[in-house]
């Protein structure tokens, strides 16, 4: 019996280590921009599309990015993403003054992994995030949120722009392809 107690165990470790890869190899895909890369992907990503990721990449589950390059700071990207259904972080990077609002945005990969995203959905993941950057650019551009962070939250709360509804609906209509891991479509009170 005790054979098959450690036959268990070390298909569990297998599992987890396996996991733990495809993990890694997810948040690698916002940072690979050649072919010749065990970890790129067709579309590469975050860095494809111009964003400045803190040390040049990653080695493990977490993605780094600095959007102070594009102009923005990653408390109202965060803010953004929040009402777009996208879950994000903003985080302070090397050089920054204020930890109220940092230059960064921190994305993780184990939720999206274990949710059965592939290196595809990945980049798709990669694509509406810098739309979320994109359309913080835009209202920041427009002068209409004011210059402090509580001016810009006030703003997109009262009167959000269109094309975060539009971010959002695409966000929606992408997540029902993926199981809610802890949850049964049969037993859930909404089906749609």
């Amino acid at each position: 019996m005790s054979f098959v107690g450690v036959v268990l165990e070390e298909r569990k470790r297998k599992e987890k280590e396996e996991n733990r890869k495809e993990k890694i190899t997810h948040s690698r895909l916002s940072e690979k921009t050649t072919k010749t890369s065990p970890y790129s992907t067709s579309s590469p990503g975050l860095k494809k599309r111009g964003h400045t990721l803190v040390s040049g990449g990653t080695d493990n589950h977490i993605v780094l990015a600095d959007l102070r390059p594009k102009g923005v700071d990653g408390s109202r990207v965060e803010r953004v993403l929040e009402l777009a259904h996208i879950a994000a972080n903003k985080n302070t990077v090397p050089g920054d003054v204020s930890a109220m609002v940092p230059g960064g945005l921190r994305m993780g990969s184990p939720a999206l992994t274990s949710r059965g995203f592939t290196e595809g959905d990945f980049d798709k993941v990669a694509a509406l995030v810098d739309r979320a950057v994109t359309i913080t650019q835009d209202i920041k551009a427009s002068g209409k949120a004011g210059t402090k962070l509580k001016e810009f939250k006030e703003y997109v709360d009262t009167t959000p722009p269109a094309a975060i509804a539009e971010l959002a609906a695409e966000v929606e209509t992408f997540a029902k392809a993926f199981p809610t891991i802890g949850f049964e479509k049969a037993d859930m009170r909404y089906q749609d």
